[in-house]
């Protein structure tokens, strides 16, 4: 069994290339597509799609949709589950024509320990289960060590 492990610009908590791509990413999708809207939502999956669909027009990779609500979150979207994923306070820009682009400079200071949080979780978790792997294999050597001594005896 192979373990995979973190790509080296993930492992870096504090703005690594991998979370400023993300965010430039980000800044420019929002700005160009959302507007920060009052008493308005989108359903997660509807604001997914419109980045799958900017970024291939734009020669970008999409967002996952973790780091799309972690985004989110970071410029003062709420998400809430009711009959679906939604963020709150968020419309497309092209139903908003009046309202210019009003996204607040993010704080990408903050927007790195976020993104690097649950990366550092994820690599805890991947060094815990290989321990456990390479426990449960130290076992099995035992039991099949077990298993020839008695066929030895016996045979």
């Amino acid at each position: 069994m192979t373990f995979q492990t973190i790509p080296e610009p993930f492992q870096s908590p504090e703005g690594s290339q991998f979370h400023n791509l993300i965010l430039d990413d980000f800044e420019r999708f929002y700005r160009e597509h959302l507007r920060n809207v009052a008493n308005q939502r989108m359903r997660a999956s509807d604001l997914a799609e419109l980045n799958r669909t900017w970024s291939r027009l734009n020669g970008a990779a999409p967002i996952n949709s973790k780091h799309l609500k972690l985004c989110m979150a970071l410029v003062g979207h709420q998400s809430l589950r009711s009959n679906g994923m939604f963020f709150l306070s968020v419309g497309n820009a092209a139903d908003f024509p009046a309202i210019a682009d009003n996204l607040a400079p993010i704080d990408r200071s903050k927007a790195a320990a976020v993104l690097s949080t649950r990366t550092e979780r994820r690599a805890n978790l991947e060094t815990v289960l290989a321990g456990i792997w390479t426990e449960l294999f130290e076992i099995r050597k035992c039991l099949e060590r077990r298993g020839q001594a008695g066929r030895t005896l016996r045979g």
